[in-house]
């Protein structure tokens, strides 16, 4: 089964949308459509926005906000914005340069939530290449006072994830591990559930709300 979009909730931050894909739906809350469905977008914003508005997309090698058919390229610093007379504001940041993952924010007081559900995020990663967890300012997500990663993949069977945790040092009499890096670890199956640990990284996947 592909990868499903799942929240993220990360100790010390917050909620995190994981969006497989390299697409993610931007709109004001749900609504009912005339053939009894309901009409929501991934990222859902109290805001008059239909309830559709707009998308940030991939294009080429940088990133794009399609609203009303018309596709507008993102420039340096990712800033968009969206509604009568640009009331809401977001950026799109790409900001480790060996994936092209996108994190992207909603920077007025609009704060958002996944199309279903009460549940208040901190941001959207949309996972187009390797998603980030850490400390550092080349993360799709970052925590505080982390010293490690944890690195998120989307693909055909699922998510899939894998820590580093930074070279260990010797205690007096013992051997210290080789020198080089980060020791990686193998990519093992990720899914709801799962709680994750990891180089000063802790969180818990869970499922989209139903409804």
């Amino acid at each position: 089964m592909p990868a499903p979009p799942l929240i993220a909730w990360v100790d010390a931050l917050g909620a995190v949308l994981l969006r497989p894909g390299d697409r993610l739906t931007l709109g004001g809350p749900p609504r009912r459509s005339g053939d009894g469905g309901e009409e929501r977008a991934d990222l859902a914003l109290a805001a008059p926005l239909a309830p559709v508005q707009a998308a940030v997309v991939r294009a080429g090698e940088g990133w794009a906000l399609e609203e009303n058919g018309a596709l507008t390229a993102l420039k340096a610093g990712g800033a968009f914005t969206l509604g009568r007379d640009g009331a809401v504001r977001g950026t799109v940041t790409t900001p480790n340069p060996l994936s092209a993952a996108a994190a992207v924010r909603i920077d007025s007081s609009h704060r958002p939530a996944p199309g279903r559900g009460p549940v208040r995020l901190e941001h959207a990663v949309i996972a187009a290449g390797p998603v980030i967890v850490g400390g550092g300012t080349d993360c799709h997500v970052r925590v505080r006072g982390a010293t490690g990663q944890l690195l998120f993949r989307a693909g055909p069977n699922g998510w899939q994830v894998r820590g580093a945790e930074p070279p260990s040092v010797a205690e007096p009499g013992e051997t210290a591990a080789p020198a080089g890096g980060a020791a990686a670890l193998e990519w093992r199956p990720a899914a709801a559930g799962d709680v994750l640990t990891g180089g000063g990284v802790s969180l818990r996947l869970e499922a989209l709300p139903a409804g």
